[in-house]
């Protein structure tokens, strides 16, 4: 792998960076929300697609390091 590609490689791994942690903001806050809602309302349809949400962004989270994994395997061959 080229220099030129290695530094384009590390401006991904940087971006990804930011996004993970702004994703793990925004899954926090999800997390934070949930977990103060009443019991009751837990099952209604806004409780179900709130868990449903917060599941997702753990997702996003867990995909984006593992990008940034992918990439550092790429560069480190």
């Amino acid at each position: 792998m080229n220099k030129e590609r290695r530094q384009a490689i590390a401006e991904v791994k940087t971006k990804l960076g930011e996004l993970r942690l702004r994703v793990e903001e925004l899954r926090e806050e999800q997390d934070a929300y949930v977990d103060n809602m009443p019991r009751g309302f837990l099952q209604s349809d806004r409780g179900m697609a709130a868990e449903v949400a917060a599941g997702c962004l753990w997702a996003a989270h867990d995909a984006i390091e593992e990008a940034i994994k992918e990439l550092e395997e790429a560069v480190s061959i």
